[in-house]
């Protein structure tokens, strides 16, 4: 079907299609970036776009609607060589050096880690804003409740790569919704107060 408009909004391609429905292209940073000599490099990192952290959650979706674009920190590298499964790490730091999460390449997994998957080429890591869930015991019960780690605040935070001797980071920001009517400090306050619980 014929494309009648095309429009960039912040970092996505908009496309709409005569009579049909219109479509989008939701992250053009490696288009963007992208340069022939990249390839020959053993690690690069595309600069991480801005990641507004929202509120709330959206649910299964309808059989007859899409699913919104998960409000994930997504950070995308270019990796030549594939490192061995011990010397795999990527650190999300926030502004006072503490872990967010780490990911590492191992099979067994502890509290506040992900998998890190990786092959020669393209990669991405996807972070859904959460802190490490509390820890639980045999027998715990909650009412209407979770055990899951606090949402992220805003801030400056860094992803540090660690593949054997190659190291790198990249940095990236966190903002509030622009819906919502607290103030960064508010949020940041909250979750000081849901991290020390």
């Amino acid at each position: 079907c014929p494309i009648t408009d095309l429009a960039v909004k912040d970092n996505t391609l908009v496309i709409a299609t005569q009579w049909r429905s219109f479509w989008t292209i939701d992250d053009l940073s490696m288009l963007r970036a992208f340069e022939k000599e990249i390839l020959e490099q053993p690690l690069y990192i595309l600069p991480p776009a801005e990641t507004v952290r929202m509120g709330g959650g959206i649910g299964k979706p309808s059989l007859t609607g899409g699913a919104n674009l998960k409000q994930d920190a997504v950070i995308q590298f270019w990796l030549k060589e594939v490192p061995k499964d011990d010397q795999a790490k990527i650190r999300i730091v926030d502004s006072q050096g503490r872990d967010a999460i780490v990911f590492l390449k191992k099979s067994k997994l502890e509290r506040g880690e992900a998998a890190l998957e990786c092959k020669p080429g393209w990669n991405q890591i996807s972070w859904n804003l959460r802190y490490p869930a509390a820890e639980t015991f045999d027998g715990l019960i909650l009412w209407g409740g979770g055990t899951g780690g606090p949402q992220a605040a805003p801030g400056e935070y860094k992803a540090l790569f660690e593949f054997g001797e190659l190291k790198a980071e990249a940095q990236f920001k966190i903002t509030k919704d622009p819906r919502s009517s607290a103030s960064d400090q508010d949020l940041v306050e909250q979750f000081n107060f849901l991290l020390g619980v």
